[in-house]
């Protein structure tokens, strides 16, 4: 193993169901080379990725920040959503077509650890996304929640809001969390992309009540200081002070609490640090 002057070089893929961001590092994570790779069947975008990563032979490991769900054990795409992704075995594909060790979590899991790392407060966070999925992860003392499985927050059950006859789009649950207010699941209800839609849409708010349904449940279940938000639907600056308001409401007065809801520090990239600070404690560089 060389030494963290010897010029070694990391890698992060933040592998999301629209793209593959791949980044290459520093010890210091800081970021020398990267690249954005729209995600098409497994084998189109992993060659790419290769190529990528190829134009780095001091590379010594990599680390992967993937949508899920995941089997950690085996570093396999599950069920996911993504039909052309599923079972797919994404760790032994990336370390094969890199000739590269590898190391893979959840996307989730990956931006709430960079997250946490960012902060340098010690206080316990819950990291979600919401974009292409909706997903979350908890952290506390550094270290996330965590088994051969993970947690699939964004599945939960939220109540509708009255005369909301939208189906769903989770092709699993249909109206679980995910498939009333994920990113695809907004545009399918508005037949416009959320980035489209106007800051004072009346989406805005229903979207709201639905996150702030799930943050009611992290408050009640898992009492974090911290929900901070990333992905692409929140990039309305908007959404996430109706989401604060929408929280405040559904808590009733009950079970006082001082959880922070904010949006994460390091959006748009809390995904990609992740996987490269996997891959930096993966190797001890």
């Amino acid at each position: 193993m060389r030494a963290m002057g010897d010029n070694v070089s990391i890698g992060g893929i933040d592998a999301g169901g629209t793209t593959f961001k791949c980044a290459v590092a520093n010890p210091a994570l800081e970021i020398v080379d990267e690249v954005i790779i729209p995600t098409r069947a497994p084998a189109e975008t992993l060659t790419d990725v290769a190529s990528f990563f190829g134009q780095h032979p001091d590379l010594h490991h990599i680390g992967i920040a993937s949508f899920g769900p995941l089997n950690l054990s085996s570093g396999t795409i599950a069920d996911t959503p993504k039909l052309e992704w599923q079972n797919f075995p994404l760790l032994e594909s990336v370390e094969r077509l890199t000739s590269t060790p590898a190391t893979i979590d959840t996307d989730v899991t990956a931006a709430g650890l960079a997250e946490y790392a960012q902060a340098k407060d010690g206080k316990s966070l819950v990291y979600v996304t919401v974009g292409t999925g909706i997903g979350a992860a908890y952290v506390s003392d550094g270290r996330a929640l965590s088994s051969s499985r993970h947690a699939e927050m964004g599945h939960i059950r939220v109540p509708r809001t009255p005369n909301d006859e939208f189906a769903g789009l989770c092709p699993f649950h249909g109206d679980c969390l995910e498939g009333l207010a994920s990113g695809p699941a907004m545009e399918a209800r508005w037949s416009m992309a959320p980035e489209d839609l106007d800051a004072d849409h009346e989406a805005w708010t229903l979207e709201a009540h639905y996150l702030g349904h799930l943050c009611e449940n992290l408050v009640r279940i898992l009492v974090p200081e911290k929900i901070l938000f990333g992905g692409g639907v929140m990039q309305n600056p908007h959404l996430i002070e109706l989401t604060k308001a929408k929280t405040q409401e559904l808590m009733g007065g009950y079970q006082d609490t001082q959880t922070e809801i904010d949006t994460a520090a390091l959006e748009p990239n809390s995904g990609l640090m992740g996987a490269l600070l996997i891959a930096k404690s993966a190797r001890r560089v």
